[in-house]
Protein backbone atom coordinates (compact mmCIF):
# COMPACT_ATOMS: atom_id res chain seq x y z
CA UNK A 1 0.00 0.00 0.00
CA UNK A 2 1.05 3.65 -1.02
CA UNK A 3 2.38 6.20 1.71
CA UNK A 4 -0.79 8.53 2.88
CA UNK A 5 -0.28 11.87 1.98
CA UNK A 6 0.62 13.00 5.16
CA UNK A 7 3.07 16.45 5.05
CA UNK A 8 6.31 16.84 6.97
CA UNK A 9 5.74 19.05 9.89
CA UNK A 10 8.08 21.83 10.27
CA UNK A 11 6.17 25.31 9.93
CA UNK A 12 5.06 26.81 13.24
CA UNK A 13 1.06 26.11 13.44
CA UNK A 14 1.03 22.98 11.57
CA UNK A 15 0.63 19.92 13.45
CA UNK A 16 3.61 17.77 14.43
CA UNK A 17 3.19 14.68 12.01
CA UNK A 18 2.39 11.80 14.75
CA UNK A 19 -0.44 14.01 15.51
CA UNK A 20 -1.97 14.06 12.10
CA UNK A 21 -1.19 10.11 11.51
CA UNK A 22 -3.09 9.73 15.46
CA UNK A 23 -6.13 12.06 13.94
CA UNK A 24 -6.38 9.54 10.90
CA UNK A 25 -6.19 6.48 12.61
CA UNK A 26 -8.59 7.97 14.96
CA UNK A 27 -10.87 8.85 11.99
CA UNK A 28 -10.44 5.58 10.61
CA UNK A 29 -11.68 3.70 14.13
CA UNK A 30 -14.17 6.24 14.49
CA UNK A 31 -16.06 5.21 10.72
CA UNK A 32 -15.25 1.48 11.68
CA UNK A 33 -12.29 0.90 9.25
CA UNK A 34 -10.73 -0.80 12.35
CA UNK A 35 -13.40 -2.16 14.55
CA UNK A 36 -13.19 -2.38 18.43
CA UNK A 37 -11.76 -5.75 19.39
CA UNK A 38 -9.64 -6.09 16.68
CA UNK A 39 -5.91 -4.99 16.03
CA UNK A 40 -4.42 -1.93 14.37
CA UNK A 41 -1.48 -2.87 11.89
CA UNK A 42 2.23 -3.19 13.49
CA UNK A 43 4.43 -0.23 13.91
CA UNK A 44 6.08 -1.05 10.86
CA UNK A 45 3.66 -1.52 8.79
CA UNK A 46 1.98 1.80 9.47
CA UNK A 47 5.57 3.43 8.91
CA UNK A 48 4.96 1.84 5.92
CA UNK A 49 1.31 3.46 5.40
CA UNK A 50 2.27 7.02 6.35
CA UNK A 51 5.84 7.38 5.11
CA UNK A 52 6.72 8.16 8.71
CA UNK A 53 9.71 6.73 11.00
CA UNK A 54 8.96 4.28 14.20
CA UNK A 55 9.48 7.31 16.52
CA UNK A 56 6.69 9.13 14.48
CA UNK A 57 4.02 6.14 15.01
CA UNK A 58 4.94 5.38 18.20
CA UNK A 59 4.00 8.56 19.44
CA UNK A 60 0.72 8.39 17.26
CA UNK A 61 0.15 5.43 19.26
CA UNK A 62 0.75 6.84 22.22
CA UNK A 63 -1.54 9.66 21.71
CA UNK A 64 -4.28 7.32 20.66
CA UNK A 65 -3.86 5.33 23.64
CA UNK A 66 -4.34 8.68 26.00
CA UNK A 67 -7.31 9.21 24.77
CA UNK A 68 -9.14 5.61 24.98
CA UNK A 69 -9.07 4.84 21.53
CA UNK A 70 -6.60 1.50 21.78
CA UNK A 71 -4.57 -0.15 24.60
CA UNK A 72 -1.40 -1.21 23.61
CA UNK A 73 1.05 -4.21 25.05
CA UNK A 74 4.77 -4.83 24.68
CA UNK A 75 4.69 -7.50 21.74
CA UNK A 76 0.63 -7.88 21.25
CA UNK A 77 0.59 -4.96 19.27
CA UNK A 78 -2.50 -2.26 19.06
CA UNK A 79 -5.95 -3.48 20.07
CA UNK A 80 -8.86 -1.22 19.11
CA UNK A 81 -11.40 -0.92 22.54
CA UNK A 82 -13.24 2.17 21.84
CA UNK A 83 -14.97 4.24 19.34
CA UNK A 84 -15.02 7.43 21.26
CA UNK A 85 -11.72 9.53 23.35
CA UNK A 86 -12.87 8.60 26.89
CA UNK A 87 -14.78 10.95 29.13
CA UNK A 88 -12.26 12.47 31.09
CA UNK A 89 -11.39 16.27 30.47
CA UNK A 90 -7.85 16.70 29.87
CA UNK A 91 -6.61 20.02 29.38
CA UNK A 92 -3.56 20.80 26.59
CA UNK A 93 -1.58 23.45 26.57
CA UNK A 94 -1.55 25.16 23.24
CA UNK A 95 1.80 27.21 24.04
CA UNK A 96 5.47 26.01 24.57
CA UNK A 97 7.36 28.68 24.93
CA UNK A 98 6.40 29.57 28.45
CA UNK A 99 5.69 26.00 30.27
CA UNK A 100 8.77 24.89 28.88
CA UNK A 101 11.19 26.69 30.62
CA UNK A 102 12.24 28.78 33.87
CA UNK A 103 12.23 32.23 34.42
CA UNK A 104 15.89 33.87 33.49
CA UNK A 105 15.80 34.97 37.05
CA UNK A 106 16.47 31.35 38.36
CA UNK A 107 19.38 29.07 37.84
CA UNK A 108 20.45 25.27 37.89
CA UNK A 109 23.55 23.76 39.60
CA UNK A 110 24.17 20.65 38.47
CA UNK A 111 25.25 18.02 40.91
CA UNK A 112 25.27 14.74 38.77
CA UNK A 113 25.57 13.95 34.75
CA UNK A 114 26.28 10.62 33.75
CA UNK A 115 24.63 8.01 31.63
CA UNK A 116 21.64 5.88 33.51
CA UNK A 117 19.37 3.04 32.24
CA UNK A 118 15.66 3.48 33.07
CA UNK A 119 14.69 1.16 36.09
CA UNK A 120 10.69 0.37 36.29
CA UNK A 121 10.71 3.21 38.47
CA UNK A 122 11.99 5.73 35.95
CA UNK A 123 10.43 3.88 33.07
CA UNK A 124 6.63 4.54 34.31
CA UNK A 125 7.16 8.30 35.87
CA UNK A 126 8.37 9.79 32.63
CA UNK A 127 7.25 6.88 30.08
CA UNK A 128 9.96 5.26 28.18
CA UNK A 129 10.96 1.94 27.85
CA UNK A 130 12.30 -0.21 30.68
CA UNK A 131 15.79 -0.44 30.56
CA UNK A 132 16.25 2.73 27.79
CA UNK A 133 20.07 4.62 28.47
CA UNK A 134 19.75 8.19 29.10
CA UNK A 135 22.44 11.16 29.69
CA UNK A 136 21.31 12.58 32.92
CA UNK A 137 21.60 16.11 34.16
CA UNK A 138 20.42 16.27 37.93
CA UNK A 139 20.63 19.47 40.03
CA UNK A 140 18.82 21.81 42.20
CA UNK A 141 17.16 25.15 40.64
CA UNK A 142 17.38 28.03 42.70
CA UNK A 143 16.14 32.05 42.18
CA UNK A 144 18.39 34.72 42.02
CA UNK A 145 16.32 36.39 44.88
CA UNK A 146 17.11 33.56 47.59
CA UNK A 147 19.26 30.64 48.42
CA UNK A 148 16.34 28.47 48.83
CA UNK A 149 16.15 25.55 46.58
CA UNK A 150 12.93 25.94 44.18
CA UNK A 151 13.08 22.43 42.40
CA UNK A 152 15.45 19.31 41.89
CA UNK A 153 15.40 18.24 38.62
CA UNK A 154 16.22 15.18 36.44
CA UNK A 155 16.94 16.08 32.91
CA UNK A 156 17.21 12.90 30.74
CA UNK A 157 18.89 13.40 26.93
CA UNK A 158 19.57 11.20 24.10
CA UNK A 159 23.05 9.91 25.01
CA UNK A 160 24.73 10.76 21.28
CA UNK A 161 23.27 14.67 21.68
CA UNK A 162 25.14 15.17 25.26
CA UNK A 163 28.19 16.74 23.76
CA UNK A 164 26.32 19.74 22.56
CA UNK A 165 25.42 20.10 26.36
CA UNK A 166 27.32 22.84 28.06
CA UNK A 167 29.12 22.30 31.16
CA UNK A 168 27.81 23.18 34.65
CA UNK A 169 29.00 26.77 33.98
CA UNK A 170 25.76 27.49 32.05
CA UNK A 171 22.51 26.89 34.42
CA UNK A 172 20.16 28.88 32.84
CA UNK A 173 20.26 28.04 28.89
CA UNK A 174 17.43 25.15 29.12
CA UNK A 175 19.34 21.80 27.94
CA UNK A 176 16.76 21.58 25.01
CA UNK A 177 17.35 25.29 23.94
CA UNK A 178 21.31 24.46 23.79
CA UNK A 179 20.06 21.13 21.78
CA UNK A 180 18.04 22.54 19.12
CA UNK A 181 21.37 25.65 19.00
CA UNK A 182 24.15 23.25 18.55
CA UNK A 183 22.44 20.69 16.26
CA UNK A 184 19.39 21.88 14.31
CA UNK A 185 17.18 19.35 16.10
CA UNK A 186 14.27 21.44 16.59
CA UNK A 187 11.10 21.68 19.26
CA UNK A 188 8.01 20.73 17.50
CA UNK A 189 6.10 19.46 20.01
CA UNK A 190 5.99 19.14 23.75
CA UNK A 191 4.07 16.83 26.77
CA UNK A 192 3.48 18.08 30.17
CA UNK A 193 2.31 16.36 33.24
CA UNK A 194 1.78 17.58 36.59
CA UNK A 195 1.05 15.46 39.26
CA UNK A 196 0.92 15.61 43.31
CA UNK A 197 3.72 13.69 44.71
CA UNK A 198 5.88 14.09 47.80
CA UNK A 199 9.45 14.90 48.74
CA UNK A 200 11.65 11.32 49.04
CA UNK A 201 14.32 10.79 51.57
CA UNK A 202 17.11 11.10 49.04
CA UNK A 203 16.15 14.90 48.05
CA UNK A 204 14.86 15.90 51.27
CA UNK A 205 18.29 17.18 53.02
CA UNK A 206 18.79 18.66 49.19
CA UNK A 207 15.95 20.64 48.96
CA UNK A 208 15.72 21.87 52.90
CA UNK A 209 12.36 20.10 53.88
CA UNK A 210 11.18 17.11 55.34
CA UNK A 211 10.90 13.56 54.36
CA UNK A 212 7.13 13.02 53.21
CA UNK A 213 6.66 17.15 52.28
CA UNK A 214 3.96 17.64 49.76
CA UNK A 215 5.42 18.41 46.33
CA UNK A 216 4.14 19.05 43.09
CA UNK A 217 6.34 17.29 40.31
CA UNK A 218 6.39 17.77 36.42
CA UNK A 219 7.43 15.67 33.52
CA UNK A 220 8.39 17.64 30.31
CA UNK A 221 8.50 15.38 27.39
CA UNK A 222 10.52 17.15 24.07
CA UNK A 223 9.60 15.63 20.46
CA UNK A 224 11.46 16.73 17.41
CA UNK A 225 10.38 16.67 14.15
CA UNK A 226 10.51 13.14 13.83
CA UNK A 227 8.35 12.58 16.87
CA UNK A 228 11.34 11.56 18.77
CA UNK A 229 11.31 11.98 22.65
CA UNK A 230 15.22 13.31 22.73
CA UNK A 231 14.73 15.17 25.79
CA UNK A 232 12.56 14.22 28.88
CA UNK A 233 12.59 16.37 32.25
CA UNK A 234 11.47 15.49 35.76
CA UNK A 235 10.83 17.83 38.40
CA UNK A 236 10.22 18.31 41.73
CA UNK A 237 9.36 21.34 43.76
CA UNK A 238 8.03 21.21 47.33
CA UNK A 239 4.98 23.00 48.52
CA UNK A 240 5.21 26.98 48.46
CA UNK A 241 8.16 27.31 46.60
CA UNK A 242 7.16 27.71 43.04
CA UNK A 243 3.64 28.04 41.81
CA UNK A 244 2.78 28.82 37.90
CA UNK A 245 0.31 31.52 36.95
CA UNK A 246 -1.14 31.76 33.86
CA UNK A 247 -3.99 34.09 32.11
CA UNK A 248 -6.10 32.51 28.65
CA UNK A 249 -8.55 34.28 27.08
CA UNK A 250 -11.60 32.22 26.01
CA UNK A 251 -12.41 32.30 22.51
CA UNK A 252 -15.92 33.91 21.67
CA UNK A 253 -18.62 31.24 21.26
CA UNK A 254 -19.42 30.06 17.62
CA UNK A 255 -16.23 31.42 16.34
CA UNK A 256 -13.21 29.69 15.10
CA UNK A 257 -9.79 30.71 16.15
CA UNK A 258 -9.48 32.50 12.77
CA UNK A 259 -12.13 34.52 14.52
CA UNK A 260 -14.99 33.17 11.89
CA UNK A 261 -18.37 33.03 12.55
CA UNK A 262 -19.59 29.59 12.65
Amino acid sequence: MPPKPVDPPGRRGEAPKYRQIARELARDIREGRYGVGTMLPGEADLSEMFGASRFTVREALRSLSESGLVSRRRGAGTLVISANPAGAFVYRLSSTDEILKYPEVTRRENLFTGLVHADPDLASKIDCPIGKQWFRISGIRRSDASDLPISWSDIYVEPELAEHIAGGEDGRTPIYQQIEEATGVTVIDAQVRMFASSIESKLASLLRVPVGTPALSIVRRYLDQEGRNFETTLTVHPENRFEYSMELEREAVGETPEGKRT
